[in-house]
């Protein structure tokens, strides 16, 4: 079986405060530490089973709890990244259709999928759908060109496709 833990962000759904850039990745961090501490409290929880599925924004939190920046990426034993933004600047640029240099927003870095990446040591699966209109496919071909290169061992990428047709699933899980 699988069990699935959901949450929102804080000013987000039914959570009270409000959300800003550094608190998302605090609330993250909260939500892994009970998690795992509730995992150690159940003798039927294998904690070397628990994964990450993350979407859209989303995706910076998980790069951020599987990269070096958390300390606690290897407690997981995998990542699945459902079409991740790139960055902040991409996200904006792509909305206004103008090229912003990455250090345009404060602390832009925090939201940088890629950056926060780094330090990865568990299996990642990558992907994102061609008729994606508001993270666009070609943040998914920056984002797979980034982790094909500095996590080369970690990382699987389904492709930009949203053929439902099994040949092409059974073609894209012959690379993990």
């Amino acid at each position: 079986g699988v069990n699935v833990l959901i949450y929102t962000w804080r000013g987000y759904g039914l959570s009270k405060g409000s959300a800003d850039q550094q608190s998302v990745f605090e609330d993250g961090l909260a939500v892994h530490q009970w998690l795992f501490a509730q995992a150690a409290l159940d003798a039927d929880v294998d904690s070397r089973r628990i994964g990450i599925y993350a979407h859209s924004l989303g995706g910076v939190v998980a790069g951020y709890l599987l990269g070096d920046d958390s300390g606690v990426g290897t407690d997981y034993a995998f990542g699945i990244l459902d079409a991740p933004v790139e960055s902040i600047s991409a996200v904006v640029g792509q909305a206004m259709a103008v090229s912003y240099p990455a250090d345009f927003f404060a602390e832009s870095n925090l939201w940088d999928t890629i950056d926060r990446m780094q330090g990865a040591r568990v299996p990642i699966l990558h992907m994102h759908g061609q008729k994606d209109d508001i993270n666009f496919w070609f943040q998914a071909e920056n984002i797979h060109a980034a982790f094909r290169k500095d996590l080369p061992d970690y990382t699987a990428y389904l492709g930009i496709a949203d053929d439902p047709a099994a040949a092409y699933w059974h073609a894209a899980f012959d690379d993990l």
